[in-house]
């Protein structure tokens, strides 16, 4: 990877001519001028507002307040539509409560997880779960039912057998659910001869599960933020009398194009993979973005970087991005930074948004990031 933090002549404060702002106008304040803005003048990004104030509806204000929404021991994945928290806590059950406070946490009757485990979701006041059901070689992988528990929802299934046509279980390997509803990468061994054979794909639609108040977490194998999507499939592998067969892998993106990313199975998969809009409001974004997360590394996709990833930073834990900042979770906080700065300066220079350890999943709404922090569930404003 290319680390952008070896070469300081890209320095966000040091080179005012890459400002990312239409206007070309002289700057009283902000980056690349003389001081920072003070309280109540005119911004574009936060890292024109004097820390700890940020730049909210293009006015230097006070810094954000974080606010703690639920506290949950054992707290595994959680989501939330409107006031309602759904979420899990290590066991089998799916548990609701009403936001804020989370007082009158329930299991929600009639849903017991059950096969590989996925993060907890809610769209259309109906859970998405993972269950164990078979039908031949068709496998029913996940399923859906309301919040009171009283209604069963529509289920997704994947198609498994090996190359004798025998019924193989598929093997969950990762899950999204977001701007064009749930859905889940699954692995499908077909062949145990050699290296083996196999085949990667996702199970069909969970209808109903589509979610456009909410910026969905990040995941290995798909994101969908708005109009736009990216995907990262590995290729099969197939076994032949000389050896084994691999097909290449294409990271696909709304924004990006096809990337080539590898053959099958080589290189893995990212750890997070986030993609910003391609357009918000009917206007084509100046600095549209695909972000990822491998370990603790953080940067953004880029066909002509080396490895296909441009490398922004370290200490990651988590990540997301909407159409103007990518956000980054670390066991010191959460904080931001400008997409224009990344497309025009190579940096990520973070403006903290809170300092307490943020963990999986981020989520982003029109006002608020929400996010894991030990036995919490938090929001900052934005």
């Amino acid at each position: 990877t290319t680390d952008a933090s070896a070469d300081a002549s890209v320095d966000a404060s040091a080179d005012a001519s890459a400002d990312a702002r239409p206007d070309a106008s002289p700057r009283v304040c902000g980056l690349g001028a003389a001081r920072p803005c003070a309280l109540g003048e005119a911004c574009v990004l936060d890292g024109d507002c004097g820390a700890p104030n940020v730049c909210a509806g293009e006015v230097c204000a006070a810094g954000r307040a974080v606010q703690t929404m639920a506290d949950v021991g054992a707290l595994g994945s959680f989501d939330f539509e409107g006031t309602t928290l759904v979420f899990t806590v290590g066991d089998a059950s799916v548990y609701t409560c009403t936001l804020p406070l989370c007082d009158d946490a329930a299991a929600v009757p009639n849903i017991t997880q059950s096969g590989r485990l996925f993060p907890v979701s809610v769209a259309g006041g109906f859970i998405q779960y993972p269950t164990t059901a078979q039908a031949g070689s068709t496998f029913t992988v996940a399923a859906s039912r309301s919040l009171d528990g009283a209604t069963a929802g529509p289920t997704a299934t994947f198609g498994c057998a090996d190359r004798l046509g025998s019924p193989k279980t598929p093997i969950l390997t990762s899950s999204h659910s977001g701007s064009d509803g749930w859905s889940g990468l699954y692995k499908c061994v077909t062949d145990t001869r050699l290296a083996g054979g196999f085949r990667y794909g996702f199970s069909t639609p969970l209808a109903g599960s589509v979610r456009t108040d909410r910026v969905g977490r990040g995941s290995p194998s798909k994101h969908s933020n708005g109009d736009a999507t990216v995907r990262l499939v590995p290729g099969s592998q197939s076994v032949i009398p000389t050896g084994v067969v691999t097909t290449r892998t294409d990271l696909v993106s709304t924004v990006l194009g096809t990337i080539f990313w590898g053959n099958s199975e080589n290189p893995p998969p990212p750890t997070e993979l986030v993609t910003s809009p391609k357009s918000f409001g009917g206007v084509d974004l100046p600095y549209p973005a695909v972000g990822v997360r491998q370990g603790d590394n953080f940067g953004v996709i880029r066909a002509s970087a080396p490895g296909r990833v441009f490398a922004l930073g370290s200490g990651a834990t988590t990540i997301n991005v909407d159409d103007r900042y990518l956000y980054v979770g670390k066991a010191s906080g959460l904080g931001r930074c400008a997409l224009s700065e990344i497309a025009t300066r190579n940096t990520c220079t973070l403006t903290p948004m809170s300092a307490d350890a943020v963990e999986a999943p981020l989520y982003l709404t029109a006002t608020d990031a929400w996010y894991k922090s030990g036995t919490l569930v938090r929001r900052v404003e934005k």
